[in-house]
């Protein structure tokens, strides 16, 4: 299991992460959960095909993760940890009208509780916009 560091980690990858996809279904299906709008951080419009997009997000070390909210519209919705504070994640989410946004947070798998809240998303504008300036 590659880059698993801490039990909660593990917990994560081996229980909640094979069921998160089903869970957010029910939630959202049973009206719990409603679909947040789309995150304040924009960072610009696609200005490529969304299959080279994805290519290139995963040359800069994007990559899927299941554990992620499906906003309305979002087509696309990528990570990729930093290097530094591996606890932490730039996440990238496409919609469907080419618009790009991405903010900085802390992830699931170390700060569950804290990232469903919301509240620890990070303005990382700059960074970002260099991480998509090929695409957007």
């Amino acid at each position: 299991m590659k880059n698993i560091r801490t039990f909660r980690q593990l917990f994560v990858r081996i229980v909640i992460r094979p069921i998160f996809p089903l869970l957010q279904f029910i939630v959202v299906s049973f009206g719990v959960y409603r679909c947040f709008p789309r995150e304040k951080f924009l960072l610009g419009k696609l200005i490529v095909p969304l299959e080279e997009a994805k290519q290139y997000l995963k040359e800069q070390g994007f990559f899927s993760n299941r554990i992620a909210l499906i906003l309305q519209g979002q087509v696309l919705s990528m990570r990729k940890l930093d290097p530094e504070k591996p606890d932490w994640q730039y996440h990238v989410r496409i919609f469907c009208d080419g618009e790009v946004r991405g903010h900085y947070e802390m992830t699931p798998e170390d700060h569950s509780l804290t990232h469903m809240e919301s509240t620890n998303t990070v303005d990382r504008e700059k960074e970002l916009r260099a991480m998509v300036s090929e695409i957007t």
